[in-house]
């Protein structure tokens, strides 16, 4: 994930604002590359890479939780597990308020 990510940012987000960057004598090359110097439209790049990372995250997240489902599903038809004690056991009754 982190690495999708990265190489997105890095392909989108860092020659805009080598593009529309407006840069002092005394700037460093690191600040050259980040958005502290953009002004206006190229703002909306940020915009649209923060969008995408957030929709890269809940599909990761999103496949993961699929797998573990599957896996879930997979043990609970197990024969381990539909032979095992626990899974006949059921816990009846509550404590009698007084």
């Amino acid at each position: 994930m982190f690495v999708i990510m990265s190489v997105l940012g890095c392909a989108i987000l860092i020659p805009v604002n080598l593009t529309q960057g407006v840069y002092f004598e005394n700037a460093s090359e690191l600040s050259r590359i980040g958005p502290s110097n953009v002004f206006g439209e190229a703002h909306w790049a940020t915009v649209v890479v923060a969008w995408l990372f957030n929709i890269i995250a809940a599909g990761f997240l999103w496949w993961n939780y699929r797998k573990i489902l599957h896996l879930r599903r997979q043990y609970f038809e197990s024969d381990e597990y539909q032979q095992s004690l626990h899974a006949r056991t059921l816990m009846v009754g509550s404590p009698m308020s007084g």
